[in-house]
Parts: C-alpha cells; sequence; structure tokens
C-alpha cells in the first residue's frame, strides 16, 4: 500500500479540467463558478474525549468571476456566524479566530468576532455584506444572501463560525477512534486518537468549503488540541501557543499548503511515535520520510523504511519530477486498518468523473515501481488481478464508462471501487504499450511540468502523448490520442478479437463487443460498439516479445473493424495476439490456432511468456464458460501444466476457473459422469506432478495438490502440521511452514479435527503470537467445512474476551466467503448482524463491499430471492450502483450454471431450465 499511496502523489501533480456541461449547470448538487477560493485560513478545536465536537471557523478569501449576490458553498455543520467583507488583502491573521473558537468550545459563549476585536469593530460590522444564511441539508450547501452585487475581478472575504461533529461511527470527516489499552494491569485510561478523511467529498463535514475538485486553493490550518497528543498535517509545523481558558492544552499552526483541493487535506492527532529517514530528490533536496506507528510495532516498520526511501527516488527519475512537498509522513492509525489508505495530496481533478485519470496512473505507477525496485514481489501477479477484475466487471450488464457524470455522494464514492482502478491502470497500460515506454516517459514530464498545480484534463494528456509518440515515431501522424482514448473511456466494455486463417494464408482479425450471450446489453455498449484496437502479435516463426515488439503493428478501428493481413510463411504456425497482456482485450483463435498454442506449450512452454501464458488460459476458459469454445479448447490447452514447471500465478488461473465449474457443480448439486469426468481430468494437469522436487515444485505441490483434495497431499500436510504444533519440526519443516503458511494451515484445518482446531482457536488468543500470524491463522480457520466451527467462528466477534478488531472481522467473514461449505452460513450472518457489523466497522462503503463479497458467489433462484429483499430493506442505505452490481453478479452466475447444466443436456441427463432462466429474467428486472 505504501508504493500506491507515494505513487498516487506523483500521478496527483496535476489539477485536471473540464468544463461545466449544461447538465451539471442545471444539478442543483454542484456548486456555481461566479466566485472561487483563493486561500482559506482554517481553525479547528477538535474535543475527542468525553463529550466529542468540533468547533471552528475559516476565513475564505475568494475572488469574483461573475457578478452575483449569492454565495454558495458546501457545509454540513452549523452555522453560529457568517460574515462577508470586500478586502483584496488575504490576512494569514487568525488569532481572533483562535479566540472565538475556543470561548464557544469550552465556555458556550458565542463571542463574535467583532466583540474580540478591539479595533473599531462597529466599523468591521458595517462593511459586512452578509443578509442571511441558509443550510440545505439536502444538497449540503451553505447558502449565503447578501446585501449587494459582488463586483467582478473584486477580492472578498467570508468568514464562518462553526460548530460541527466528531464521527464516531463512520471514519469519515474528522473521526475518532479508540487506542485499545494493551497493559493487562489496566492501570491507564484507553485514549482516543483522532483523524480526518475527506476523501471523496467529506471535507464539508468538518468545514465549510468549495468541496469540488477544481476548486484549489491554499490553506493556512491551525488545530487546538490536548498537549498530550501530537498534531500532523499536510504541512510542516510552524508554530505553537497555548490556549487561553484551558490548561495543558496548545494551538499548532502549520505552514500554508500550496493551491490543493479540499478533499486532500489531513490532519493526524494521536500519541503515535516515528521513525524518520529520507532520500535525496533529484533537485537536490533531502526530503524528511516519516513513518508513524505504536512504539512496539516499529519492528513492523522495517520493510517500509527500506523501501520508501528507494520508491520515491524511482518514482522521481522514472517521470523526472521532483517531490514538491518538504516532507512526507505516512502514518499506521490503529483502528483504522480496513480504511481506504489516503494519499492526501496530489493530482486534482475537477470533476469526479475524471477520477480514473489520477488512480490509473497512480496503479500504473505502482507496478513499475515495484518492478523497479524489488522485482521478485512478482508484478506479473498484480497484472493478471487487475486484467481479469477489470474484463470480469466490464461485462457485467451495470457497467459504466469511465468517464461518466457524478452528481451525489453515492455517486461520487462508486467512482472509488475497485473495478475503476483496476481498468484505469490496464487502459494506461495499453496506452504505454502503444506509444512507447519512451514516448510515455516524456509525455508525463512534459504533462507533470506544464500543468503542476494548474488546470488540465486528459485531453491534454493526450495531446503531448501523441506529440511524444509521433517525435519517437511509435504512431503516425494520422493517428491521434483524443480520438484513440475516447472509444476507451466513454463507454463501458471492450473488444473480443477473433483471429482466423483464410485460405489464401492471410490473417483475418475482426473485432466485436465482448459480452455473456444471455446479459442484456446497455444503451452506451451496444452491438455496434467498436474500439480503436492496437494489435500486437507474433508468430511461432520468430517469436519475439520485447517492449519494441509490443507496439501495434496493425489498429482495428470503429470504421474498419475487421481487416486481413499478411500471414506467416509456415501456415501451420501459431500466432498470439495481444502480447504480454498489453491490450483491453480478448482474444479468440479458429481451432487450428488455439490446437498450434496449445502444441507450442506442451513442446516448450517458456517460449511464449508467463502474462501471455495466463491470458491464454483465462481467454479459453472464458470463451467456454459462455459457449463460444467447447471445453475440449481449454482441456487441451492446459494439458501442458501437468508435466510442466509452471509459475504458481499461471496455474492459479486455471484453478480458479476449473474450481469455479467444480463449486457450481456441488452447489446446484449437477451430476453429469461426462461434465465431472472432465473436470476430474483438468484437475489433474493442473495439480503439479510428484516427479519434479525442486523448491519451487515443491511449493506448488502443497499449493495445488492439498487444494485438489488429494489424499497423499494432505496426510503429509497433516503430519508437518503436528510436528509443527508439538514442537518437533525439523529445520526443513520449520521453512516449509513459513514459505507456505497459509496453504499448510487451511489444509491442516479443513481436513483436521478437534486437536487441530483447538490448537489454531487458541493461538489467536494466546499473548506470545504476533499480530501478522495470528491474523494468518484467523484466515486459515475460514477453511473449515465443519458447520459447527464456521458458526464459532462467525460468533467470534461478539466475545468481550477477543477483543476482536475490525480487520480480523474482515479477514474471517472474507476467507469463509471464498469457503464453498461457508458460503451460505456467512450471506446469512452478514445480513442478520448488519446493524451490529455496521456499527463495529464504522465505514458504510467497507460494509457495502462486504454485502459484495459474500453475495458474489450466489448461484441459485433462492439465493437470489433471499438477496434481493435484504437489498430492498437497506435500499436507501446501499444505493443503486451496489445493488445493481450485486444483483447482476449473483444473475449472471445462475445462468452460468443453466448454461453448464445445458451444454449436456443432450445426453438426456439434465432436464430443461428455461423456466429458471425466465424466474431469473423476471427478478432481475424488478430490481431495476
Amino acid at each position: 500500500m505504501t508504493v500506491l499511496l507515494i505513487a498516487v502523489y506523483f500521478a496527483r501533480l496535476v489539477v485536471t479540467k473540464s468544463p461545466h456541461t449544461d447538465e451539471e449547470n442545471l444539478s442543483p448538487y454542484r456548486l456555481p463558478d461566479a466566485i472561487s477560493p483563493v486561500n482559506y485560513q482554517l481553525t479547528l478545536l477538535p474535543v475527542i474525549e468525553d463529550k466529542p465536537r468540533l468547533c471552528g471557523h475559516v476565513w475564505i478569501n475568494v475572488t469574483v468571476h461573475s457578478s452575483t449576490n449569492v454565495i454558495i458553498l458546501h457545509g454540513q455543520i452549523l452555522p453560529v456566524e457568517t460574515v462577508v467583507y470586500a478586502d483584496s488583502e488575504p490576512t494569514d491573521d487568525n488569532g481572533a479566530s483562535r479566540s472565538v473558537v475556543e470561548k464557544l468550545c469550552f465556555s458556550g459563549v458565542l463571542a463574535t468576532l467583532e466583540q474580540l476585536n478591539d479595533d473599531e469593530p462597529k466599523a468591521r460590522d458595517d462593511n459586512d455584506i452578509a443578509q442571511s444564511v441558509h443550510l440545505n441539508e439536502d444538497s449540503e450547501q451553505l447558502i449565503i444572501i447578501l446585501k449587494e452585487e459582488l463586483v467582478v475581478g473584486a477580492y472578498y472575504r467570508i468568514g464562518i463560525l462553526y460548530l460541527a461533529e466528531i464521527n464516531d461511527g463512520d471514519n469519515i470527516g474528522f473521526f475518532r477512534v479508540q487506542k485499545k489499552n494493551e497493559d493487562v494491569s489496566n492501570c491507564c485510561p484507553q485514549r482516543w486518537l483522532g483523524a480526518t478523511q475527506f476523501e471523496p467529498a467529506h471535507a464539508r463535514k468538518v468545514f465549510p468549503s468549495f468541496d469540488e475538485p477544481a476548486f484549489k486553493a491554499t490553506i493556512g490550518l491551525t488545530v487546538g488540541h490536548d498537549s498530550v497528543l501530537k498534531a500532523i498535517s499536510n504541512m510542516p509545523w510552524k508554530s505553537s501557543k497555548s490556549l487561553e481558558t484551558v490548561d495543558d492544552w496548545v494551538w499548532d499552526t502549520f505552514e500554508t499548503t500550496p493551491a490543493m483541493s479540499t478533499y486532500l487535506l489531513a490532519c493526524v492527532l494521536s500519541e503515535l511515535e516515528y521513525l524518520e529517514t529520507s532520500y535525496l530528490s533529484i533537485d537536490g533536496r533531502n526530503v524528511s520520510l516519516r513513518l508513524w506507528t505504536e512504539k512496539p510495532k516499529f519492528n513492523q516498520l522495517d520493510l517500509a523504511y527500506r523501501l520508501v526511501p528507494r520508491i520515491m527516488e524511482t518514482l522521481e527519475n522514472y517521470i523526472g519530477i521532483p517531490y514538491s512537498l518538504p516532507k512526507l509522513d505516512m502514518v499506521s492509525l490503529p483502528g483504522y486498518d480496513l480504511a481506504r489508505a489516503m494519499e492526501n495530496w496530489g493530482l486534482i481533478v475537477q470533476r469526479w468523473s475524471d477520477i480514473w485519470l489520477n488512480e490509473g496512473l497512480a496503479t500504473l505507477f505502482e507496478g513499475i515501481v515495484l518492478n523497479r525496485i524489488a522485482p521478485e514481489l512478482g508484478v506479473d501477479v498484480i497484472t493478471v488481478l487487475f486484467f481479469q477484475q477489470a474484463l470480469f466487471h466490464d461485462n457485467m450488464n451495470i457497467s459504466v464508462p469511465l468517464n461518466y457524470p457524478v452528481e451525489l455522494l453515492p455517486t461520487i464514492e462508486h467512482k472509488f471501487d475497485g473495478f475503476a482502478y483496476a481498468k484505469a491502470s490496464v487502459i494506461f497500460r495499453m496506452v504505454r504499450s502503444f506509444v512507447g515506454d519512451e514516448a510515455f516517459r516524456s509525455g508525463l514530464n512534459r504533462y507533470f511540468n506544464k500543468f503542476q498545480f494548474k488546470a488540465a484534463n486528459s485531453t491534454d494528456l493526450w495531446i503531448i502523448l501523441t506529440q511524444e509518440s509521433r517525435r519517437t515515431s511509435t504512431m503516425s501522424s494520422r493517428k491521434h490520442l483524443t480520438r484513440i482514448m475516447k472509444n476507451w473511456t466513454d463507454q463501458s466494455g471492450y473488444p473480443l478479437i477473433q483471429v482466423d486463417r483464410n485460405p489464401d494464408g492471410t490473417i483475418q482479425l475482426t473485432q466485436t463487443p465482448y459480452s455473456d450471450l444471455n446479459m442484456h446489453s446497455l444503451d452506451n455498449v451496444t452491438e455496434t460498439a467498436s474500439w480503436w484496437v492496437p494489435i500486437s502479435m507474433t508468430n511461432g516463426g520468430d517469436p519475439k516479445f520485447s517492449l519494441k515488439d509490443r507496439l501495434p503493428v496493425v489498429w482495428l478501428t470503429p470504421k474498419v473493424p475487421s481487416m486481413a493481413i499478411e500471414g506467416p510463411n509456415d501456415s501451420n504456425t501459431w500466432i498470439l495476439v495481444n502480447l504480454e497482456y498489453s491490450g483491453y482485450y480478448r482474444v479468440n483463435y479458429d481451432p487450428l490456432g488455439w490446437e498450434l498454442l496449445s502444441e507450442q506449450l506442451v513442446r516448450n512452454h517458456t517460449v511464449i511468456p508467463a502474462l501471455n501464458r495466463a491470458q491464454l488460459i483465462d481467454d479459453v476458459f472464458t470463451l467456454c464458460h459462455i459457449k463460444i469454445l467447447p471445453y475440449e479448447v481449454s482441456l487441451r490447452l492446459i494439458e501442458y501444466l501437468a508435466h510442466a514447471e509452471e509459475e504458481p500465478f499461471v496455474r492459479s488461473v486455471a484453478v480458479g476457473h476449473v474450481g469455479r465449474i467444480q463449486q457450481m457443480m456441488e452447489m446446484q448439486h449437477i451430476n453429469n459422469d461426462y461434465l465431472t469426468n472432465m473436470v476430474k481430468v483438468m484437475m489433474s494437469y493442473i495439480v503439479p506432478s510428484q516427479k519434479t522436487e525442486s523448491r519451487n515444485f515443491y511449493s506448488t505441490d502443497i499449493d495445488f495438490r492439498c487444494l485438489s483434495e488429494d489424499d497423499q497431499c494432505v496426510s503429509r500436510v497433516l503430519s508437518l502440521f503436528h510436528d509443527f504444533a508439538n514442537g518437533t519440526e525439523t529445520s526443513a519443516q520449520s521453512r516449509l511452514m513459513k514459505n507456505h503458511f497459509d496453504h499448510v494451515w487451511c489444509t491442516a484445518l479443513r481436513h483436521g479435527g478437534k486437536s487441530e482446531w483447538s490448537y489454531a482457536w487458541n493461538s489467536t488468543r494466546a499473548p506470545s503470537t504476533k499480530l501478522p500470524e495470528k491474523r494468518k491463522i484467523l484466515k486459515a480457520m475460514g477453511c473449515t467445512a465443519d458447520v459447527n466451527r464456521i458458526q464459532q467462528l462467525l460468533s467470534r466477534v461478539f466475545l468481550p474476551s477477543t477483543s476482536q478488531q475490525p480487520i480480523e472481522t474482515s479477514i474471517i467473514l472474507h476467507s469463509l466467503a471464498e469457503n464453498p461449505s461457508a458460503r451460505s452460513s456467512v450471506m446469512t450472518f452478514v445480513m442478520k448482524n448488519w446493524a451490529f457489523l455496521s456499527k463495529h466497522f464504522r465505514n458504510p462503503a467497507l460494509m457495502r463491499d462486504l454485502l459484495v463479497v459474500v453475495t458474489r458467489h450466489s448461484s441459485s433462484i433462492a439465493e437470489l430471492r433471499k438477496v434481493s429483499a435484504f437489498l430492498e430493506q437497506k435500499a436507501k442505505e446501499l444505493g443503486p450502483g451496489i445493488t445493481d452490481l450485486i444483483v447482476a453478479t449473483i444473475s449472471s452466475n445462475i445462468r452460468q450454471v443453466e448454461l453448464l447444466k445445458l451444454d449436456f443436456s443432450y445426453q438426456g441427463l439434465i432436464h430443461d431450465f428455461s423456466n429458471d432462466l425466465t424466474q431469473v429474467e423476471q427478478i432481475s428486472l424488478s430490481e431495476n
């Protein structure tokens, strides 16, 4: 996560813009652009102990662009006093603000600024042009009616004294979390810590502001707090001053930030300690890096302490831009394990519809940096996961384009889901592939340098990348990224590329929109949807996979969706399209094409890179699932796995698909000899042979053979586990336990008995068990197939003696949700205990994500009805996005099951399920 946070900073160096459309100007939830902020002087006094409350005052210096007699801000606060002055000189003096906030918070005195100002308060009051103030709770806006029109080009100051809430239920706005007392003597009281989370639109809960990403301004922050706590913010500490009326409290003032959006502002109040390191920036500065956590956990910072300076140096060197702030603090906040990590600085977009731009670049940078500083961590695994996540969700009938207008807060939050991150990153990876790495890097450098802290949009980036690709001759002068990328960002879905051999030896390439054969299309993804598709390819006669070879040999376009190109000299050699998973599309070959690729994998699979092997397996099974191909094609393709020493992540792709077939057969009681035997053959290919005993191969022997319920493997693992539990393991066994902790424990707890379960349960409660190990054990306990143990594990959250943290609950629920034996139980548990879990997790977004997780494997009409009834009850709380996603996912699963059954119906062993398909359609439509 550290890599991602730092990567986001570099991705967010630019403020992206796009003019308001007429539709947006009409939206009651958007702010007008008649005025814009220049500077905030913000004074906050959060009381996080006893009766939590937040008192604040803000001076907002604004400039006027068009005449108006109404000022509209965002605000979910209670205004106490509001003033507006014509003032061309912004002030940095917030001494009066501190005094009035202090009196309001601790004395209950509604002292006004005029009463605290000794210099002619009457004259100042006469200059106040605020007439009335109205708070619109529905639109979350503070509306100030003025006595006169604002003058275009003039500067004004808005002063607002207000009360706000300390969030005690969700980790948004200004919230507090309680630090658990780990002192067994209980001699010391538990302390509260305070922090902020303003993304995507929660700054308005803490101070009145222009809480949209386009409105950037400098921010000066002063925070009052108990002197026992340390305050940190985006900028370095500037000065301190004692409170006037409360002992042992201080005001901490921080340096003014560069111009930025409100959602990037951050503040933490805690008793945490830090380890400090630094790195030498490319501009010659020595930049301070501080890692904050509880002191007993300093030993867990070793990796971050070593890698963070290298990450910063690598990113700076890659794009040629120095980190512009004087320091970087990274905070591990107790009780905040499950919250979305927030970078609180960087690329600022004008509209939330553009959020994919910075998040996509950040996620791409994450992979680039990891590959450069720690290639052993396996960046290919991340690439495959992002591609599979994007391709899967982009086929749902509720998928939306990367660019789509958002207005309401729930819709804004939907822009931050995993699908948006995954798709945006693979889209940028595709751009990097077809413009070339040199053009991509130089283009980013120009873009960041030209628009740093200024207004820009994706079109500006496409223009620069087009220029750089022409300079490096990687793209012709007839092509322009603005036109190419519009199809990828403004419509959902992706293409399926069909590769056929013509009788004359040419290769026919054709694009069509990929879709599940039984899914309805949205208006923005019709049967005629098309893209500018970069086709990279190679063949068995001269296989090449370098960065240069990944450049497109041809483009399929909306006007030319199909074309014939020259084929290899040998008509019986294999052809491979989409090198190194560079393009965002699936590929299907004619029967000969699949057979030749299968033969090459059997002959020597390493000729084709691991990423492409993973892609081939994912594409062939996906096409088989929807009956474009028969399963015999996938069976033939994975035959090589029976004898090859394959990368675990490649083998995992096959395991996931075959496991999905197995689970659907088991859960829906599909008893078909032909299908059962075929799956057994597939698993015999996937599970590695025991003949090879190299360390890596022995690794996959445990990971995959035990997964297939192989008796010999299970017996070996149980014996290993018993030796470990008794403390009699050999050094070789100890290494094996350490290297394959998850799989050994999972196998032991799934196939073991009472003794294995008791050992695990007691280990999670033993003070000697380190936190990372405890959480791994809890995850492994989710592998159990025993109904009583599943219930015991679910009920663990209710036991006061366990003091179960939200992240531990999440680990348990996620693990059980992936366990076919527990899925029904965990889904029922979450629905039944929704209120308790909501309070436990303190984050509505996490609850929505959890519901997606525990329902995503549901595949029956009964489950769809049960989930739909729950979604109807929670419709307002969940919002339409999550509801539609869950219903679409379950409906898709049901269709997959029926397709699986119908595929073998000719044998007379399975009845006609058209009735059930009709029921699915009726339920799905009733939810939309």
